[in-house]
């Protein structure tokens, strides 16, 4: 990394002719994306985090396609990091974030996933108004990802139709949604 300081140093204002700050966030990329991967999901989030603190020092239209593209799976695998650390808002918002700035049907898919995990444990914990909360929000979030290349068509509605079920079945009972969304 200190290679890396250094060339940006000597860059100057050239970040558009040598690069220096988007190989440093691509290789921070990669750094945090191993060690989430071999167990050390802490060190990963950090440079994650660096990662993305370096591609918003300079426009995107610097580098165009690269950025664009680093800067879409970064925002993923960083909300896929706060999930499996159980960093839910965490990962909520980094989830929006990549549905918004990178219209990202995968971002609503992965999201829908998770709102559905934790309803499933809130509806277990006895919490019905915050399960059905959850289950309407995961709802929404799945039927924006139409579009996503991580399921089928087929099984999309699969999940929807069981998520439908679940929903009917807690209205059935008289459960009103809880106001917030329940991240616990």
């Amino acid at each position: 990394s200190a290679y890396y300081e250094k060339a940006i140093q000597l860059q100057g204002g050239f970040e558009a002719a040598y690069k220096s700050r988007l190989l440093y966030a691509q290789h921070l990329f990669k750094s945090g994306a191993t060690q989430i991967h071999t167990g050390n999901p802490v060190l990963g989030i950090k440079h994650l985090n660096q990662a993305n603190e370096y591609l918003n020092t300079f426009p995107g239209y610097l580098h165009g396609t690269p950025y664009y593209s680093l800067k879409k799976e970064l925002t993923l695998s960083m909300a896929i990091a706060y999930e499996d650390q159980k960093q839910f808002q965490l990962a909520l918002e980094t989830y929006d974030l990549a549905s918004r700035v990178h219209v990202d049907p995968d971002a609503n898919c992965l999201a829908g996933f998770m709102l559905t995990e934790i309803g499933d444990s809130a509806l277990a914990d006895q919490r019905p108004t915050d399960a059905l909360r959850l289950f309407l929000e995961a709802e929404k979030r799945l039927q924006q990802s139409a579009q996503s290349d991580l399921i089928t068509h087929e099984d999309l509605n699969i999940i929807l139709e069981h998520l439908r079920k679940k929903i009917v079945s807690l209205k059935t009972e008289q459960h009103n949604p809880s106001k917030e969304i329940p991240l616990k």
